[in-house]
């Protein structure tokens, strides 16, 4: 037999065997779809969405802040909400009726002067506001630091305080 015949030969066989050997070994395993859902939801995926937007100004009030921050495709509309002083309090919040310990909705992060620029981030869990971080700059005489007094425009934001959403 020639050299050409023993080669093809040859390689007939091994494909042949390694496709007897694969569907042998496929036989074994089997598919309980768990690989499925890991595709759909990675272990590492957080179960909170986070919205983050820059602040134009953060208005001090006896109340708690009015943050003022841009909305709009152009970024050409101004938006005031307000943060009630007593969300930065644990002690004021309702999670202890559930028997767990008690966490403040929002937490105020005080930021050095740098390129930072005051911020706030909102986490979303299930489509409900689960928590926020106000940053801000920890220098009062900062350009995006200002003071409001009370008027019913002020009282009316933070009357409006659970509503909104970023």
């Amino acid at each position: 037999m020639k050299n050409s015949n023993k080669l093809i030969l040859f390689a007939a066989g091994l494909i042949l065997g390694l496709g007897g050997a694969q569907s042998a070994l496929a036989q074994d395993v089997q598919d309980d779809g768990a690989w499925r859902d890991k595709l759909k939801q990675p272990a590492n995926q957080s179960e909170f969405y986070v919205k983050q937007t820059n602040l134009d100004k953060v208005y001090q009030t006896s109340k708690g802040y009015i943050l003022q921050y841009r909305t709009g495709l152009m970024q050409d509309k101004k938006v005031n909400i307000a943060i009630p002083y007593d969300w930065f309090d644990a002690a004021k919040t309702d999670v202890a009726e559930n028997g767990k310990k008690n966490v403040a909705k929002c937490d105020l992060i005080w930021m050095d002067s740098g390129r930072q620029w005051p911020h706030i981030s909102v986490y979303y869990k299930g489509g409900e506001i689960d928590h926020i971080r106000l940053y801000v700059s920890k220098w009062r005489d900062h350009q995006t630091w200002g003071f409001a007094s009370e008027s019913p425009t002020v009282e009316k934001l933070f009357n409006e305080a659970e509503a909104w959403k970023l």
